[in-house]
C-alpha cells in the first residue's frame, strides 16, 4: 500500500510538471493598434497657431476652423515570438500607425474652399522579452521592447492651389506593457487587450504614447 501511495504522488508530480511545460514554440500575433501621442499643449497648440496665421495670410479677415487630436486611431501591429519555455519568450514587434493631428479650412471671398491637413506617421520596429502565465483558458503576459522608431510629419494644402511637404526622423522606440490572450484552442487566441507605455526619442525629443492593440494570435510547434 505504502509503494502505492509513493508511486501515485511521483505519477502526480510528472504529470503536473508535463502539464506546467506545454507551450508553443512560435506565436504569430497580427491586430489593430492605436496610440495617443505624447505632444505637449504646447507644441500642439503652436502647430494650430500656425496654421490659423496661414489662413489669415490666405484670406485676412476671413472666418477659419481649426481642429486637433493627439490620437492615431488608424494603425496595424504585428508581432512574432518565439518561446523559450511557457513562460519567458522573445519577441519581435512592428507597428506601423498614422492620422491627422491638426486639420483645418477656411472660404475665401470667391466662395473657394481652402483646406490643409497635418498628419503624423509612426513606424517602429522592436525586439526583447516576454513572460507570460499560461492558466489555461486566459494567458497574461508582460513584455519590454527596445529598438527603432520613424516618426513622419506631412502636411499638405488645397484649395486654390496644391501644396505639400514632409519632415522625417529616425530615433529610439522602448515599449513596456502586457495584455491577455484568451484561448480558443492550441491553435488560435484572441488578444483582447494589450496596453503599452511607448516612449520614443526624436531630434532630442521625448514622446511619452500610450499604446493600444487587440487582434489575433495564431500558435505553432507546441512542446509537452
Amino acid at each position: 500500500m505504502k509503494r502505492f501511495l509513493i508511486a501515485l504522488v511521483l505519477a502526480a508530480s510528472i504529470s503536473g510538471i508535463a502539464v506546467a511545460r506545454d507551450f508553443p514554440r512560435v506565436e504569430i500575433y497580427g491586430g489593430y493598434s492605436a496610440q495617443r501621442l505624447g505632444i505637449t499643449d504646447e507644441n500642439l497648440d503652436s502647430i494650430t497657431s500656425g496654421m490659423e496665421e496661414d489662413f489669415e495670410l490666405i484670406c485676412p479677415g476671413c472666418e477659419s476652423s481649426v481642429s486637433s487630436s493627439r490620437f492615431l486611431k488608424k494603425g496595424f501591429e504585428g508581432a512574432f515570438a518565439v518561446n523559450v519555455t511557457s513562460y519567458f519568450g522573445l519577441v519581435f514587434d512592428v507597428r506601423y500607425g498614422f492620422d491627422d493631428i491638426v486639420t483645418g479650412s477656411v472660404t475665401n471671398n470667391d466662395d473657394t474652399d481652402v483646406n490643409a491637413t497635418i498628419k503624423y506617421t509612426d513606424l517602429s520596429v522592436m525586439g526583447g522579452p516576454r513572460f507570460a502565465i499560461r492558466t489555461g483558458s486566459v494567458t497574461p503576459f508582460v513584455h519590454a521592447l527596445v529598438g527603432m522608431d520613424r516618426g513622419k510629419v506631412s502636411y499638405e494644402l488645397t484649395g486654390t492651389s496644391t501644396e505639400s511637404g514632409e519632415e522625417e526622423n529616425d530615433g529610439i522606440g522602448v515599449a513596456v506593457g502586457g495584455g491577455f490572450d484568451v484561448n480558443l484552442g492550441d491553435t488560435v487566441a484572441l488578444r483582447l487587450g494589450q496596453v503599452d507605455y511607448y516612449l520614443t526619442r526624436h531630434n532630442e525629443e521625448f514622446l511619452k504614447n500610450i499604446a493600444f492593440s487587440g487582434g489575433i494570435v495564431f500558435r505553432f510547434g507546441w512542446v509537452y
